[in-house]
């Protein structure tokens, strides 16, 4: 399987960290940074740890204070087994909405530098955020996606995958289920945002990759297909647009 947004440098694993990577050692693991510290540790994880690839990149809650690590995070993503840009993106529950978007579009100038794509957060900010995706038009993954249909057929349309977590299978997450029901197989990705986002029926106080097949069952009962089919698609596709086989051109 491949787990396409981790968060496994949160404090919440530092004290089994090593443990927990060892039991998902079968899992294509894509770890996000959300700031410099973060990202420079992720391309260490994915120089010691063989199914483990980074994503570098400063987080909208961090864009004010990591404005001056904007160059520091280009250089990042030159190096080996960066696979993204990420996470990236605006939140509007926060303050600081000029930076967010400047830090934003500075990380999608560098993600079309090096043939990278981005790994996108957006919360409350969905007609800044299209605007400037029409203008940019990176390849990349809408994350843990709460947009409205309108917004996932635009989305679409640009060319974007769609992924989904733990937080898409709570019943009270409508526009999820809606954005389920709609998503193409060949645009759709499996993700766990974990240590965050423990999906439905899952025992457990903290999420890790071994709970993505949870969110596939929850995904293939509302498209009425198999659980297995939408784990290979959804491996298929990120494969694909992370270049995990090194195809890109």
């Amino acid at each position: 399987m491949i787990d396409t947004h981790t968060h496994y440098l949160d404090a919440a694993f530092d004290p089994d960290r090593e443990t927990v990577l060892a039991g998902v050692a079968d899992t294509i693991i894509i770890e996000q940074g959300i700031d410099l510290a973060s990202s420079t540790k992720a391309v260490e994880l994915a120089r010691t740890h063989e199914n483990v690839y980074a994503a570098v990149g400063i987080h909208p809650v961090n864009a004010e204070r990591e404005l001056p690590h904007v160059g520091e995070i280009e250089t990042l993503a030159g190096g080996q087994r960066v696979a993204a840009i990420g996470e990236i993106g605006l939140d509007y529950r926060y303050g600081g909405r000029d930076v967010q978007r400047e830090v934003f579009i500075s990380q999608l100038r560098t993600a079309k530098e090096y043939s990278l794509p981005v790994c996108i957060h957006c919360v409350r900010a969905w007609g800044d955020m299209m605007s400037i995706l029409r203008e940019h038009r990176p390849a990349g993954v809408m994350h843990g996606f709460s947009g409205s249909a309108e917004v996932l057929h635009e989305v679409l349309a640009l060319g974007m995958y769609v992924g989904f977590n733990g937080s898409s299978t709570n019943p009270r997450n409508k526009k999820a289920l809606a954005a389920i029901k709609e998503v193409p197989l060949d645009r759709l990705l499996l993700e766990t945002d974990c240590p965050y986002s423990v999906p439905k029926g899952a025992a457990a106080a903290r999420c890790d990759s071994s709970l993505i097949a949870f969110t596939a069952e929850y995904i293939a009962e509302l498209k009425g297909i198999s659980p297995q089919v939408i784990m290979d698609t959804s491996d298929e596709n990120a494969y694909k647009l992370f270049d995990l086989k090194g195809e890109r051109s």
